[in-house]
């Protein structure tokens, strides 16, 4: 089987390839899951949520003097459905389904809604919300992890065949968002519904991959809902920076190459070797085949690898009840003109694309044209929230 890599231009027999991910980008693939995971987690939810904190608050880059990044940055909590909720949905998903597999599917179609509802009730204005329908039991022994302290303790559990035997059914969802939460015993009293506030989100994308190791996988449906102010129709995208850079080669860069020259292109594989192909179950502990070992190409093209970088400038909408009052259904007419002119940001994306060249792009983020990460600290330290 012929795999596509990216080899050195210089030394390709000698230097290691990258492999290019050939994935299906699904999440029921047993293999592809981990690059739909990390897609979903740095791709779309880390740079929705940086998009959205732009929008309120302007560029990282900017900040206000004592401005604290620390207030402002998303929680991350988990709500867990009530028992008198649970019950009636899970009965019913029984006695509905057809098939054991379509037990999961229909009870969240039932439970999700009031989930969300839920979450919002609680005080959360925008976030992301992942429903989960299990959770380790106590027997860390029999389960072989450490609870604690293994940051991938689901997957080191339903990677093994044993696993039914060391998770419970305990519907809950995992939310990434804004707000102030009210009381938990007031909200207990009220709803029977119990949280937890889990701390400070500063690595959504991580984050993101390890709560979508283990989420519900429905067939046509999102395992992430996003809801409130980072839903689509309250947060729109009105223009995208992008930059294409070349992937160099780490080892021609050690051994002072310069830049320019320490360029990798596209290349197919005829056989490779990978250092966790004999040893199925390290394989599986470490979620990839690993370094390459021995290699030969069957052809080596002239197209440099590169990686597009993208970032999006975004706006928080105006509901239609407050566009007259904030004066946007009072813009004048052109001369001539019947149809009302577009508000600004609604083009299309592709007539909103950017393109920068690679020294520009630097420089446009040092003076905060393009937006900054919020989870990131800016060159020189972070200065934000000191006196």
């Amino acid at each position: 089987m012929l795999l596509k890599a990216a080899a050195c231009s210089r030394h390709p027999g000698k230097h290691k390839p990258h492999l290019i991910p050939d994935s299906c980008g699904r999440q029921a693939c047993p293999e592809c899951w981990p690059t739909w995971a990390k897609r979903a987690g740095k791709d779309r939810i880390a740079k929705t949520i940086n998009g959205f904190l732009t929008a309120c608050h302007g560029p990282a880059q900017k900040a206000l003097p004592g401005f604290s990044r620390e207030n402002i940055l998303p929680r991350h909590g988990s709500f867990h459905l009530s028992r008198n909720d649970a019950l009636p949905f899970l009965k019913e998903a029984l006695e509905e389904a057809d098939r054991p597999e379509d037990v999961e599917r229909i009870f969240w179609s039932k439970a999700m809604p009031l989930a969300k509802e839920r979450v919002k009730e609680a005080g959360i204005t925008a976030g992301y919300v992942i429903p989960h329908s299990i959770r380790l039991k106590s027997d860390t022994v029999a389960a072989g992890a450490d609870q604690r302290n293994d940051a991938n303790r689901y997957r080191k559990i339903l990677d093994r065949p044993d696993w039914r035997e060391h998770v419970k059914f305990y519907p809950h969802v995992h939310v990434i968002g804004f707000g102030y939460i009210e009381d938990f015993k007031s909200f207990y009293e009220r709803t029977g519904w119990t949280y937890r506030i889990h701390g400070v989100v500063h690595n959504p994308a991580g984050l993101v991959y390890y709560l979508l190791s283990h989420s519900v996988s429905i067939p046509g449906k999102d395992a992430y809902v996003p809801i409130g102010g980072l839903a689509p129709k309250n947060l729109q995208r009105i223009k995208e920076y992008r930059c294409r850079r070349p992937v160099l080669c780490e080892e021609c860069l050690q051994e002072g190459v310069p830049e320019k020259e320490a360029t990798r292109v596209i290349a197919t594989l005829s056989e490779l070797k990978c250092e966790n192909d004999d040893d199925r179950g390290k394989r599986l502990r470490h979620r990839g085949r690993g370094d390459p070992v021995e290699w030969t190409f069957d052809v080596i093209t002239e197209h440099r690898y590169v990686t597009t970088e993208r970032v999006g400038i975004y706006r928080v909408r105006v509901p239609k009840g407050e566009r007259r009052r904030s004066g946007l259904d009072e813009l004048p007419l052109r001369p001539g003109e019947k149809k009302r002119p577009r508000l600004p940001g609604q083009a299309k994306l592709e007539r909103r694309v950017w393109y920068v060249s690679p020294d520009r792009w630097d420089e446009l983020i040092r003076l905060g044209v393009i937006p900054g990460s919020w989870f990131e600290d800016p060159p020189g330290g972070d200065e934000r929230g000191k006196k």
